[in-house]
């Protein structure tokens, strides 16, 4: 549910911390990735309190993660206004025709060609992939290329889009 702050865990010591912090459809979820690590032990309270920037990811994903267990949802927390959902490109029409479409997939207008050559295409990621960007970030795993498609970029972002 949007607000849902949850740990991931980094190693016996450390968790990392995200919200859900938009929906697209019924099943996907905006999950924000949060530059920070806690002690495995900290307290939901505080955990909670800490939901909020710096951004390090922010990725279209599913819950799968939470619904195994892998990730542990400790409470709710209102979105922090600062964290800006991307917009899209949809292809409409062959030949290329291109419209922008906000992050929930209702907002849609022509795209003008620098957009349909600029903004990237709805993409949704297995959680897996959030928690080894995250696990990469802080030294525990090899970093690849294909992380740095998580960070945010404010280029893209659906406020500055659409206004």
């Amino acid at each position: 549910m949007v607000g849902d702050v949850f740990t991931i865990p980094l190693d016996d010591d450390r968790v990392g911390l995200g919200q859900v912090v938009g929906t697209y459809r019924v099943a996907a979820l905006y999950l924000a990735v949060f530059d920070r690590s806690l002690p495995r032990d900290v307290a939901p309270a505080v955990a909670i309190g800490s939901a909020h920037g710096p951004l390090l990811f922010l990725a279209l994903s599913f819950d799968a993660k939470i619904y195994a267990g892998h990730w542990t949802v400790i409470g709710r927390a209102p979105v922090d206004d600062s964290i800006e959902l991307p917009a899209y490109k949809e292809m409409v029409a062959v030949p290329p025709a291109y419209e922008v479409v906000d992050a929930r997939g209702v907002r849609r207008r022509p795209a003008t060609d620098v957009e349909a050559a600029s903004l990237p295409n709805r993409a949704i990621v297995a959680p897996v992939r959030v928690e080894k960007a995250l696990r990469a970030h802080v030294g525990l795993e090899p970093w690849h290329e294909a992380y740095a498609e998580l960070r945010p970029d404010p280029l893209t972002s659906e406020r500055r889009i659409f206004g």
